[in-house]
Parts: structure tokens; C-alpha cells; sequence
């Protein structure tokens, strides 16, 4: 079975995105991050209360260090989701894409073949570490940072077959 692959930007930023979402590593960097601003905050309000400022004050802020750490938590992923597409325009800017936007993947007898103006790589089913199945792409991992990004609409009718054959040649369970 041979397929394109087209990637635009949107499929390298979302693939970095599940990346974050699923990777042990990554979800405890963003769940750090995410929780020093309040505990920051926390620090503050404790140096208060020990220096015993005025109370009104004190107040005033807690509640402003309450409001920013409240609005740091939720808005946190939506700022981390700009850098991600930052990055990316800047590394497009300098010629430098991470990715291969057009490509050919061909699913041989024991690997998986890509060919692009790069050259070809390929990877042995066994290789395969994870497997994950969105609504309109398939992560194919075969390293801690590195897969395979198959749109549904590259693999048109074929993705329910392409699922099975990876299942079957990887002998992984496909992971949602």
C-alpha cells in the first residue's frame, strides 16, 4: 500500500500539541509551569502574613494574586499552544521545517518506507513504539518524539484498513 502524505503547518502543530498532551515528560514540564505562578503567589501571601502588613492591604493582595494565578491555570494551555505556532513560523521563516510537507509512505512486508526530496527512511514494524488514533490522524511512534503523521484524508477509504493492517503488523493496540 502506497499513500501521499501532505502536512500542512495546522497537522505538524497539532501533532506537537497530542505530543504535549500524551507524553509523561511533557504533561509534568506543563503542570510545573503551570503551577508556579500560584505557588509563587502563595509565597507571597505567606511573607505577608509573617511580616504582618496591614490587613487591608494583605487582602487586596491576596485577591489580586488570587485573580492572576487563577487566570495564569486556565490560560496557560492557550499560551503555550501561541509558542508552539510561533516557533514553528520562525523555523518556517528560516527554511528550517521540522517536517517533510509532501511525501510518499509505503507499508511494505517489515517496514514502513517514506520517501520524500529528503531521501527515504524506514522503519521496521518492531520499531513501532505507540500507536494513536484521532478522529482525522494516526500517530505511528517510533521514537520518544518521533512519528509517522497520517491524515484521514491522505488515507481516504483505505484508513479503517491501514488501521488494521498497523495493528496486525505492529501487534500494538491503537491508543485514542
Amino acid at each position: 500500500m502506497k499513500y501521499r502524505i501532505h502536512l500542512d503547518d495546522e497537522d505538524y502543530i497539532l501533532f506537537n500539541i497530542f505530543h504535549i498532551k500524551h507524553s509523561k515528560t511533557e504533561k509534568r514540564s506543563i503542570n510545573i509551569l503551570r503551577m508556579t505562578i500560584p505557588f509563587m503567589s502563595l509565597i507571597i501571601v505567606i511573607l505577608s502574613i509573617i511580616q504582618k502588613e496591614d490587613a487591608a492591604f494583605a487582602i487586596i493582595k491576596v485577591v489580586v494574586l488570587l485573580a492572576i494565578s487563577v487566570l495564569w491555570i486556565i490560560l496557560m494551555p492557550k499560551l503555550f499552544d501561541k509558542i508552539i505556532r510561533k516557533n514553528l513560523m520562525k523555523m518556517k521563516q528560516e527554511g528550517k521545517l521540522p517536517y517533510t510537507a509532501d511525501s510518499e509512505l509505503e507499508f511494505q512486508d517489515s517496514v514502513l518506507a517514506e520517501k520524500s526530496e529528503r531521501g527515504e527512511f524506514r522503519v521496521k514494524y518492531s520499531e513501532i513504539e505507540k500507536v494513536y488514533a484521532q478522529k482525522d490522524v494516526l500517530y505511528l511512534y517510533f521514537g520518544a518524539t518521533q512519528a509517522f503523521i497520517l491524515p484521514k484524508h491522505c488515507l481516504e477509504e483505505d484508513w479503517e484498513q491501514v488501521k488494521a493492517y498497523i495493528t496486525e503488523k505492529t501487534n500494538l493496540k491503537i491508543l485514542t
